[in-house]
């Protein structure tokens, strides 16, 4: 396996701890005879989010590491041991409520061009469709955007996904369609549907 916290080049590989806790695990998995892995991760781990780059990118990185776990263990004999990785979409009773909070005040008050403190922008998710998703209570999507899901129901997903060791489960449904369109069409048509979707 390739180092949890430098990686295989000695780069340092974000996300860390979702990356380090199976890792930490994995020599007392290997030894038993059944386990299982399960990652919840995010839609936009699938696709790029207009204006969510920093998301997607922390998004991304977990899908790639939990798809190249799945690999190595194969590849080790560890077929006792499955991985799963639950991509919802935004959950209606996630503490975020479907959307990041809004822009700090000194950001979301300055006018077009101006330069602000880039200190004012950690921690802030910049991004304006969501601000308003949240400055609406964060249940109506967009017209033609994600569902919002019950947190009830994605929790008995991730208890389906282990127990019939299933390794990606896209919620909703419908966005399985988005995520074949990634590698199967051309990326101009790609980006004019995901532009819609957003």
């Amino acid at each position: 396996m390739t180092d949890p916290v430098r990686g295989a080049h000695g780069a340092d590989l974000p996300p860390r701890p979702p990356r380090l806790v199976p890792q930490a695990f994995l020599p007392s998995l290997m030894a038993s005879p059944a386990a299982h892995i399960v990652a919840v991760c995010s839609a936009a781990g699938l696709m790029g989010c207009p204006n969510m780059a920093d998301y997607s990118a922390s998004k991304f990185g977990l899908y790639g590491f939990m798809e190249s776990l799945r690999l190595e263990l194969r590849q080790q004999q560890g077929h006792h041991v499955s991985t799963s990785l639950v991509c919802p979409s935004y959950i209606a009773d996630h503490p975020m409520q479907g959307a990041p909070p809004p822009l700090p005040p000194a950001v979301a008050a300055a006018p077009a061009g101006a330069v602000v403190d880039i200190s004012e922008l950690e921690g802030a998710a910049v991004c304006r469709r969501e601000a308003e998703l949240e400055a609406k209570g964060g249940a109506a999507p967009a017209p033609g955007g994600p569902a919002t899901l019950d947190l009830a129901a994605v929790a008995a997903e991730v208890v389906d996904a282990v127990r019939f060791k299933r390794p990606l489960v896209i919620l909703p449904a419908s966005l399985n369609f988005v995520h074949y369109m990634r590698y199967a069409w051309p990326v101009r048509y790609y980006d004019r549907v995901l532009l819609q979707y957003f």
